[in-house]
């Protein structure tokens, strides 16, 4: 927090800033940029303009004594209300039945984001942000649940080889 905090008085700070967005910015055009319907100057500046403004993020968050922990829901989690909201349009209701009828996340969208002031004594964590998931459905009743995930090994399969035929 202190070093961030020494650097930004320094002379020249906010130029090497802008030559590290400059950087990353020519990196990222290389994938971008065939994307762009045009190549023209605003494009460009757009994706400066959200890096200039990342970076301005991250300095101030790394100014202050907080700790941020960002959160994805994995695959097959199950669903929880009080950490997650429920972005698919086609297993809706209300969030405590989704829980009960045990959905599980097929995709989590966005983090979940807690934050901590480590300059208090107390070791408070506070959930700033909620993350959106889609869910897998629930399994009916008597069904049994059938994970997803490739086998830890996968058997070797042998292909024969064809042998040219000499004509």
């Amino acid at each position: 927090m202190n070093q961030v905090k020494s650097l930004k008085c320094q002379p020249g700070f906010g130029e090497f800033c802008l030559r590290r967005a400059h950087e990353h910015a020519s990196k990222l055009w290389h994938l971008v940029g065939p994307f762009t319907l045009d190549s023209n100057v605003q494009a460009w500046s757009d994706l400066c303009a959200i890096i200039i403004n990342a970076q301005t993020l991250s300095i101030e968050m790394y100014s202050v004594p907080f700790e941020y922990k960002t959160y994805f829901s994995e695959s097959n989690e199950p669903f929880d209300p009080a950490t997650m909201i429920n972005r698919d349009t086609f297993i809706t209701g209300d969030p405590q039945v989704l829980k009960k009828d045990d959905n599980k996340v097929r995709l989590g969208i966005t983090p979940e984001i807690r934050i901590r002031n480590n300059s208090a004594h107390a070791n408070y964590i506070k959930l700033v942000y909620m993350a959106n998931v889609l869910l897998r459905p629930a399994p009916k009743h008597g069904e049994v649940e059938v994970a997803r995930e490739m086998p830890a090994e996968v058997p070797e399969v042998q292909v024969p080889v064809p042998v040219p035929v000499n004509q």
